[in-house]
């Protein structure tokens, strides 16, 4: 049986072994810097350990030695916990699941640990700049003149206290106010993950518009792992390695002798903007990946398996996804997607695939109507992927999907 440690007793329990060491996020819910839920069989010496870190972030980490009744009080307490938990934390959407030993945990994960849960089979890469091994990025020299760098350092308790510096000359007493400029408040969200959170962030002072950012995730004593954005606009001009150059000298100055980068595996962009800043590539892990809503993990789950060419699957889960709406379920009431503005387009293509593979053509057409009046920015690039997707040749030999795909 697991049970809860509350924050007061959590040093009685040494840190989760070098096993799951690679994120970085265990540190902090430890040190309590941010929120979460730790679990074990026994103290103070635990077989087992379940930590549940409840940011926008959210990770499963599960660690020890398996046994099938633990499995299934995980399962009980991800269920009735974990996830009613989720919902008192703004943003916390979906989570994803890291285990170690692997052998001990993978074949019980899907139908033990995440009974009566969809998940998705992911990989993401883990990167690593260590101070004693690496060295820096020379960002100084390669920042474009018109730019300016700036160290925002976010006081949680009091905004108005909040700093910004100005890197390019830290000589200079003058304090440049960025929170009126463009996508300051996303800046702002990103950094709810540290005590102390800190970003450098590359901007236009003439016309107030944040560029890059680059922010700590999360803080412990010794460990910080960070992430990364550009603006669409700017991407591709090396500006985020030199974002990651200021933010590893900051780090650095600040005591931290492991700075992480995680990325997904398919995010090839992420990974060259580690390696160029000095990162050196660690592993790649396994994880599962799943919603808390249920609507919105069954949406995820349609994309995922018509991604895998599943389709028989994928049809029977656009099946449960269209009982929730015709019954205006809680789960489509409150869920994540429903709200975005997207939402109608990828719907609206669930459809098109799914009902073009079952075939249903005259729903299909329907939906392909309806998405075609949404508007389509690349309509090449939809027809390719329509045909990767539609492995029935009925649908292609329809006079009016025919004329619909013709006049795009």
């Amino acid at each position: 049986m697991m049970i809860e440690v509350t924050s007061n007793r959590l040093n009685l329990i040494p840190y989760i072994s070098e096993l799951l060491e690679y994120n970085f996020i265990i540190y902090s819910i430890f040190e309590g810097t941010i929120p979460g839920k730790v679990y074990v069989d026994k103290l103070p010496t635990p077989n087992v350990v379940l930590v549940w870190d409840g940011t926008s972030d959210s990770g499963i980490y599960i660690e020890g030695q398996y046994s099938p009744q633990l499995a299934k009080d995980i399962n009980r307490i991800i269920l009735q916990e974990i996830f009613k938990e989720s919902e008192t934390y703004e943003k916390c959407l979906d989570f994803t699941c890291c285990w170690a030993p692997h052998a001990e945990w993978e074949e019980h994960l899907d139908d033990e640990i995440f009974k009566s849960i969809l998940i998705q089979r992911n990989r993401r890469s883990f990167y690593i700049f260590n101070r004693h091994q690496e060295k820096g990025y020379n960002w100084k020299i390669l920042l474009p003149k018109h730019l300016t760098m700036i160290l925002y350092e976010r006081n949680t308790q009091n905004s108005s206290s909040s700093k910004f510096s100005n890197l390019n000359n830290k000589l200079s007493d003058r304090t440049i106010d960025i929170q009126k400029f463009e996508f300051f408040s996303k800046l702002n969200e990103t950094l709810q993950h540290s005590k102390d959170p800190f970003a450098c962030v590359i901007a236009d002072i003439k016309n107030q518009k944040l560029i890059t950012r680059v922010f700590s995730d999360w803080n412990s004593e010794k460990h910080i792992e960070i992430g990364i954005f550009t603006d669409p606009k700017y991407r591709k001009q090396g500006l985020g390695s030199i974002t990651v150059g200021a933010m590893i000298e900051i780090a650095l100055e600040r005591g931290y002798d492991h700075i992480g980068w995680h990325c997904w595996i398919e995010n090839e962009a992420s990974a060259k903007t580690a390696l160029k800043a000095g990162f050196k590539f660690d592993r790649t892990h396994p994880i599962r990946h799943a919603w808390y809503n249920q609507f919105d993990n069954l949406m995820v789950h349609d994309d995922y398996l018509i991604e895998n060419q599943q389709f028989e699957e994928s049809i029977l889960i656009f099946n449960d996804l269209l009982e929730h709406i015709e019954n205006q379920t809680l789960a489509y009431k409150t869920s994540y997607f429903r709200q975005q503005t997207y939402y109608s387009r990828w719907l609206q293509f669930l459809q098109i695939i799914n009902y073009a593979n079952t075939p249903n053509e005259d729903s299909a057409i329907k939906a392909l109507l309806n998405r075609i009046k949404g508007g389509i920015d690349n309509p090449q690039a939809f027809i390719e992927e329509l045909h990767s997707k539609i492995l029935t040749k009925s649908i292609w030999q329809n006079t009016e999907w025919q004329n619909l795909i013709e006049n795009l």
